[in-house]
């Protein structure tokens, strides 16, 4: 989504496409053979069983095909300058291959390479192996971005560098001027919070779950979580029927309707800090999606998470840092119906938006650095 945000209005003749697992997206549908994907095989990627030997072969075997695919196609396209988004296996590559280029290149960092879901399958060696290849890269750039000011902070300490900008999902001008207008009229027959995408945090969800379970009998009208994800949650233990409703992988197109129909929005971090690589340092593209809908947000997740820092900055709902389902269960009952903080709400969307997710803002600082170069 950040990338959607960068890149609208942006002339696509002008622009070509590498990718390293996974393949096309709708963003990358339009380039024909400006786009090269590489399609190694995915059996032999890292996974739980066998991660050693796997990452091995993987990383002496495939990696370097990778790297060949990616120097033959920058020749082929001859670009002026690249733009590299690293994460994962592509960080290996683009470490062998973008250095000795000779070519300008801006470095995106969405996400710190040392967080449990990369730990999990590359193993905290490799992990750490790549963080420093990350650091290299970052270091080399010509410009640079990051999700959120601690992230930027932690990459200075570790490289001596400075990025010279914040990008993050972000709301389009259209979206901030919606918010402006009085609220749509809805059908309160029943209270609808909306959630879509992957739930990384699933204490969190489950922690929610569970409080809404406690107070349900006592709402005045019943109380529904609508699910629109790509991943079956169906089989998790504390999967509701009565309360979840999943409706599947929606584009951004079809989702607009059934999310806008919500009352509230929903954002997580884990509530533990177990992995503070993760929630100190990165930003929730739920939490956006949320603000330009026009919903009041139900946040949760640890109190030093960017996501809770940024929910105590404004009033914008419901915040939970709580571990404990009973007081988080009274905290809801008191707030879910409380209509009189509509107007709240919306004038701290607003300003929230402003301030920190102005789409427009980030396109001309992207462009502002870039035209300088």
């Amino acid at each position: 989504m950040i990338v959607h945000h960068l890149l609208r209005g942006v002339d696509w003749t002008k622009l070509s496409w590498w990718s390293f697992f996974p393949g096309e997206t709708h963003l990358t549908k339009t380039l024909g053979e400006r786009l090269c994907v590489f399609r190694g095989p995915q059996r032999l990627a890292p996974a739980r069983r066998w991660k050693w030997i796997r990452g091995l072969l993987f990383e002496t075997f495939i990696v370097p095909l990778a790297c060949r695919q990616l120097r033959d196609f920058i020749a082929q396209q001859n670009p002026d300058q690249l733009w590299i988004l690293s994460y994962g296996w592509a960080i290996p590559v683009f470490h062998k291959v973008v250095p000795s280029l000779g070519l300008p290149y801006h470095f995106s960092m969405h996400d710190m390479p040392e967080t449990t879901s990369m730990v999990k399958p590359l193993g905290p060696k490799r992990a750490h192996r790549f963080l420093k290849m990350q650091d290299d890269l970052y270091r080399g750039a010509v410009s640079r971005n990051v999700v959120w000011h601690s992230m930027g902070e932690v990459m200075e300490s570790r490289t001596g560098v400075k990025a010279e900008c914040e990008f993050r999902c972000s709301i389009e001008p259209e979206d901030l001027e919606k918010l402006r207008l009085p609220r749509p009229e809805k059908d309160d027959s029943e209270i609808r919070i909306g959630y879509a995408g992957t739930i990384i945090a699933e204490d969190a969800f489950e922690f929610l779950v569970r409080a809404l379970q406690k107070i349900r009998r006592e709402l005045p009208v019943p109380i529904k979580i609508r699910l629109f994800s790509s991943h079956p949650y169906r089989d998790r233990k504390w999967f509701d029927p009565e309360l979840i409703t999943e409706y599947g992988h929606l584009s951004y197109k079809e989702l607009q309707k059934p999310y806008s129909e919500c009352h509230w929005g929903l954002s997580l971090m884990p509530l533990h800090d177990r992995d503070p690589q993760y929630s100190r340092y990165s930003f929730p593209c739920k939490f956006t999606q949320s603000l330009s809908a026009g919903l009041p947000i139900i946040s949760i997740g640890h109190p030093k998470s960017t996501l809770m820092e940024l929910a105590q900055r404004y009033d914008l709902g419901i915040a939970l840092t709580t571990a404990d389902p009973a007081e988080a269960a009274k905290t809801l009952m008191a707030l879910l119906f409380d209509g009189t903080k509509e107007q709240t709400y919306r004038r701290e969307a607003i300003r929230c938006a402003e301030d920190f997710f102005n789409a427009e803002d980030m396109r001309s600082s992207f462009r502002l650095f870039h035209e300088s170069e």
